[in-house]
């Protein structure tokens, strides 16, 4: 057994691991999933219909888009994201630990639309939270979402550039 010094430990690429995307699972977790992108449009018509759809209903397509989510989410950290100690790239893997904390953020802020929903559905909330404050908070979901979409996209066609030309 070889044993090595702290300073050599630091020195070496031992133990240094980045995060990277998995180029080909994550495009086929994106372009398979096409139940959850057609929640997530329906969601979208659903609050920007007038008037707007009965609490009921919003606050139980928002549930089962939550739950969705989730799975999606879950889906891409476990098949789409790896850890890696070879060929490390640094701005490969600051943006792709971005984007994986981003799912979190963006679960978190699907989760807090829906117990408002569920707050004004069960008469829990303040008279000033109403349906039109759950539909505009979730116009701005949406689009955090989409912009979150559209970076691990971006990121998977830098990845896949860099393995076609040969670069990084």
């Amino acid at each position: 057994m070889t044993w090595v010094s702290k300073q050599e430990y630091r020195q070496s690429s031992i133990g240094i691991v980045g995060l990277t995307l998995n180029p080909a699972f994550l495009r086929e977790i994106k372009e398979d999933n096409i139940a959850f992108r057609d929640m997530l449009e329906q969601n979208l018509l659903l609050v920007s219909r007038r008037p707007l759809p009965l609490i009921r209903d919003l606050s139980d397509r928002l549930a089962l888009l939550r739950d969705a989510l989730e799975s999606y989410f879950a889906l891409e950290e476990f098949y789409g994201y790896f850890r890696h100690t070879h060929d490390l790239d640094p701005v490969v893997t600051n943006k792709a630990n971005t984007l994986r904390t981003q799912h979190e953020k963006l679960f978190l802020q699907l989760n807090e639309i829906v117990d408002r929903s569920e707050q004004i559905l069960y008469r829990e909330s303040a008279p000033s939270l109403t349906t039109e404050k759950i539909a505009k908070d979730f116009v701005a979901f949406y689009h955090d979402l989409i912009a979150h979409e559209q970076a691990e996209i971006a990121l998977l066609i830098d990845l896949n550039n860099r393995e076609i030309g040969g670069s990084g």
